[in-house]
């Protein structure tokens, strides 16, 4: 996985744009909303998480992570 690449996952195609050690931030371009997709995992080419936290924009997202 890199930093711009789609990738497919139960909620549809997204693009990635961060990568940390715990989590991944996308966005989901059909619903307009960023995830931060906590416990994240690939498995034959589709990304999956344990805990996803949805946020309608980036002032929220940015919020929640404290930056």
């Amino acid at each position: 996985m890199e930093i711009g690449q789609r990738v497919n996952t139960g909620a549809g195609e997204v693009l990635i744009l961060d990568i940390q050690k715990d989590y991944l931030i996308l966005f989901n371009e059909e619903n307009k909303q960023f995830i931060k997709a906590n416990g994240y995992d690939q498995d034959n080419g589709k990304v999956f998480w344990n805990g996803g936290e949805y946020y309608n924009n980036f002032e929220e997202l940015i919020e929640s992570l404290g930056l």
